[in-house]
C-alpha cells in the first residue's frame, strides 16, 4: 500500500508509547495476532468534525487494543488530517469498539482510512506482552467545504448607552471542532474581555453577550483547537475590526409570520437606515414599527420588485410580496410573498418628526411544504413562483384532484366540451389528427402517435396508447379482460360505449355517470349509450400528470415542448419531460392563471389591492373553483376544500428568521 511509508510516524510514535506503559512487563514483537479493523461514517453532531464508528475484532486476547482513524488527502501530498484522539479499549478481550473523530481538515478531499494496534496476551506466560500493528483499512471518502465565512454587526447595546453589542453572522463548516466561535476585546496589548459561544448550528447569528466599547478592537474567530489552519488571519474566518460608534435607537421592527410561529424583532433600527426582512414564498408577514414598545401608525409603501424565475404569464408580475389595504395608514402592516426576489418598502410614520424607515422585504424558498408528501415540493415551489401561486396552494390543489401521481391519467368520454365527444368534432383537426387512433369510419392513425407497443401482446412500455391499458372491455367469449395493443381498428374497435359500460361502475370504477359530474343525465340509457358509439380516442380525450390537464385545454393554452412536439403522454410528470417543457405543472399552473384572470372582475392579477387575508383568500378560492369547472359560483366545495388542503401544507421553515 502506497501510504504505508507516510504512516509510519505515526506507528512508531505507538510502539514508543508501549514500551514506556508498565513497565513491569515484557513485551516482544509479535506477527500472529489477526484482527480484522472496520469503521463506517455516523450521523454529524452538534460538537463538529466527522464522527465514526469503529470496530476491531482479534483472534488473540489483548490488554490493550488502539483505534484510530487517518485522513489522506487527494490533492494535498504532503499534509494529513488525524483523528482528534486515539479512541481505545483498555480492558482484556478480543474486540474493541470506539468512536472517533476527525477534525481540523483543511477544505479538499480525503481517503478515510481505519488502523490499529494492540499488546496481546501471551498464552503461555500472562505477564508477557506481544505488540502488534495493522495495515490501513480504506472507510471510504471524505468532502471537506471551505473555511468559516464570518461578519460582523454592530448594534446600541440594550440598557448601555455608551456600548455596543455585536451579532456575528456565521456558516461554520462541519470540520470545525468543537463547533464554536470565541471573540475576544482587546486594544493594543491590552485584554479586556473574552467569551464564548455555545455549541452552534452549521449557519445562523450569535449575538455576543457583552457590552463592548466603542474605539476598541474586536477579534472573532472559530474556538475550535486547531490553530490558525482552519481561521488565518486576514481571512472571513479570523475577524478583527475596530467597535464603532453606534447611536442609540428607541426603535424596535417587530414582525411575524402568519402561520403560528412567534413574533420576531430587530431593535436599534433608525430612520433612514435600511435594513432587512424576509418571509418563505406564499406566506403572510404582519410587520410593524414600535417606538418603546408601542407601534407607530404609518403609511407602508412598496416600489416595484426585483423578481427571479418567473412564467410568462404570470400573477403580479411586479410584486415579490402584495400589500393589504395599501392605502390605509396602520400600525402593522400585513403583506404575503408571491414571488422569489426582493422589494423595497418605506414605512414613513404618522408622526412627521419621525423620519421614514426603509427597509428591502425578500421573500425566500420556503423549502418543504408541511411534513408529508414532500417528494415533489421542489417542483410546486418552482412553479409556485413561476406563476405567483402559493406553493402550498398549488399543492393542495393537487391533493384536491387526486393522489401525488405524476402518471395520473383518466379518460373522459362523456364531456362535451374538454372530453371524447367534443373530440369526435376535432378528428380532422390539427393537432388532433395527428395523434389519432384509427376510427372505425376509416380515418388512420395519427402520424406523430407513440405507439411502441403496436403488435405486442401487452403494453408494457409507456406511450401516447398505453394509458388505455388499464381499461376492461367485455369479451363475446370468456370473462372481461383489459384492453390490449391488438384491439384497434379495423379488426378489433373499442368504442367509447365498451369502455364506459365495463369501467363506470365495475373493474376500474370511474364513476363517469356520478351526479357530481353529469347532474341528472342518465347516461345508462338507451339513448345516450347510442350517443357513444364512436372509437375510443383515449391519447387526446384524457387528462394527465399531477394536475390531470386536459389535453385539449393544454392545445388551447397553446402548450407545445420546446422542439415542437404534443403528444399527449409527454403530459406526464417525469423529469425528461419537463426538460423539453412538457409535464402538467407547466400548462396546469397557467389554466389556473387563466382561471384567476377569468372568474372575477376587475383585473386583479397585476397589482391587486386586497382589503385583507380574507379577501386574498375569497379571490383564490373562485379561481380554484374556475379552474375546476369553468365557473366561479358552481360545485363552491370544490374551491375550500382545495384550499382545505392547503393548509396542511404550510411551509415549515424550520431554520428561518425574520431578520437574518
Amino acid at each position: 500500500m502506497a501510504i504505508l511509508s507516510q504512516a509510519k510516524a505515526w506507528r512508531i510514535l505507538m510502539l514508543l508509547v508501549c514500551l514506556f506503559m508498565l513497565a513491569a512487563a515484557s513485551y516482544a514483537e509479535d506477527t500472529g495476532a489477526a484482527c480484522t479493523i472496520s469503521a463506517a461514517p455516523l450521523p454529524d453532531d452538534a460538537s463538529g468534525g466527522y464522527r465514526y464508528a469503529m470496530t476491531m475484532a482479534c483472534d488473540h486476547a489483548a490488554s490493550e487494543l488502539h483505534l484510530i482513524l487517518i485522513a489522506q488527502p487527494t490533492n494535498i501530498s504532503d499534509y494529513w488530517g488525524d483523528a482528534d484522539d486515539s479512541p481505545h479499549c483498555s480492558q482484556t478481550g478480543t474486540t474493541c469498539n470506539a468512536e472517533g473523530r476527525l477534525s481540523c481538515l483543511r477544505p479538499g478531499t480525503y481517503q478515510v482510512y481505519a488502523a490499529g494496534w494492540g499488546l496481546f496476551i501471551d498464552t503461555q506466560d500472562p505477564t508477557l506482552r506481544h505488540y502488534h500493528s495493522f495495515d490501513e483499512v480504506l472507510v471510504g471518502g471524505l468532502s471537506v467545504s471551505g473555511i468559516a465565512q464570518l461578519s460582523i454587526d454592530f448594534q446600541a447595546a440594550p440598557g448601555q448607552p455608551d456600548k455596543v453589542q455585536a451579532v456575528v453572522t456565521y456558516t461554520l463548516p462541519q470540520q470545525y471542532y468543537y463547533h464554536w466561535l470565541h471573540a475576544f476585546e482587546f486594544s493594543g496589548n491590552q485584554f479586556f474581555q473574552d467569551v464564548d459561544s455555545p455549541l452552534l448550528p452549521l449557519t445562523g447569528k450569535w449575538t455576543i453577550p457583552v457590552a463592548l466599547t466603542p474605539g476598541r478592537t474586536l477579534a472573532v474567530r472559530p474556538g475550535q483547537f486547531c490553530g490558525d489552519d482552519l481561521a488565518p488571519r486576514g481571512t472571513s474566518a479570523n475577524l478583527r475590526v475596530t467597535v464603532p460608534q453606534v447611536q442609540s435607537s428607541d426603535y424596535t421592527a417587530v414582525a411575524q409570520i402568519l402561520d403560528g410561529s412567534p413574533a420576531e424583532s430587530k431593535s436599534g433600527v433608525q430612520p433612514g437606515t435600511p435594513f432587512y426582512a424576509q418571509v418563505p414564498l406564499g406566506l403572510e408577514l404582519r410587520l410593524g414599527i414600535q417606538k418603546k414598545g408601542t407601534y407607530i401608525p404609518a403609511k407602508f409603501d412598496l416600489t416595484p420588485a426585483t423578481l427571479t424565475g418567473l412564467a410568462t404569464p404570470t400573477l403580479y408580475p411586479t410584486n415579490a410580496v402584495l400589500e393589504y389595504g395599501r392605502t390605509v395608514h396602520e400600525p402593522q402592516k400585513t403583506f404575503r410573498g408571491v414571488h422569489l426576489g426582493t422589494q423595497t418598502l418605506t414605512v414613513t410614520p404618522d408622526d412627521s418628526t419621525i423620519r421614514p424607515f426603509i427597509l428591502t422585504l425578500g421573500v425566500f424558498d420556503p423549502g418543504a411544504l408541511g411534513n408529508t408528501e414532500v417528494q415533489y415540493d421542489p417542483q410546486f415551489v418552482q412553479w409556485g413562483n413561476k406563476r405567483g401561486i402559493p406553493p402550498h396552494v398549488l399543492k393542495g390543489l393537487i391533493r384536491q384532484e387526486g393522489p401525488f401521481e405524476p402518471f395520473e391519467y383518466r379518460y373522459e368520454p362523456l364531456s362535451g366540451t374538454t372530453g371524447d365527444r367534443l373530440i369526435q368534432k376535432k378528428l380532422t383537426e390539427l393537432p388532433y389528427a395527428s395523434y389519432l387512433l384509427a376510427t372505425s369510419t376509416n380515418l388512420p392513425k395519427g402520424a406523430l402517435l407513440l405507439d411502441f407497443n403496436a403488435g405486442n401482446a401487452a403494453y408494457t412500455v409507456s406511450d401516447d396508447v398505453s394509458p388505455r391499458g388499464r381499461f376492461f372491455l367485455e369479451r363475446t367469449s370468456g370473462p372481461d379482460t383489459v384492453i390490449t395493443p391488438h384491439d384497434v381498428c379495423p379488426n378489433a374497435c373499442v368504442s367509447a360505449r365498451q369502455i364506459f359500460e365495463a369501467n363506470d361502475s365495475t373493474h376500474y370504477k370511474q364513476n363517469w355517470s356520478a351526479p357530481a359530474y353529469v347532474g341528472n343525465t342518465d347516461w345508462w340509457d338507451a339513448k345516450h349509450l347510442a350517443m357513444l358509439e364512436f372509437t375510443a380516442q383515449t391519447p387526446t380525450a384524457a387528462s394527465f400528470g399531477l394536475m390531470q390537464t386536459m389535453y385539449v385545454r393544454a392545445i388551447e393554452l397553446g402548450w407545445e415542448t420546446t422542439d415542437g412536439r404534443q403528444n399527449p403522454s409527454l403530459l406526464f410528470d417525469t423529469p425528461a419531460n419537463a426538460a423539453i417543457g412538457g409535464g402538467s405543472l407547466a400548462i396546469g399552473t397557467l389554466e389556473f392563471y387563466s382561471a384567476y384572470r377569468a372568474c372575477n372582475p376587475p383585473d386583479l392579477s397585476t397589482d391587486p389591492d386586497f382589503t385583507g387575508s380574507a379577501a386574498y383568500q375569497s379571490q383564490i378560492v373562485d379561481a380554484l373553483n374556475y379552474y375546476n369547472h369553468g365557473h366561479a359560483s358552481r360545485n363552491l366545495s370544490y374551491g375550500d376544500n382545495a384550499w382545505a388542503f392547503s393548509q396542511r401544507y404550510l411551509p415549515s421553515h424550520p431554520l428561518s428568521k425574520i431578520f437574518p
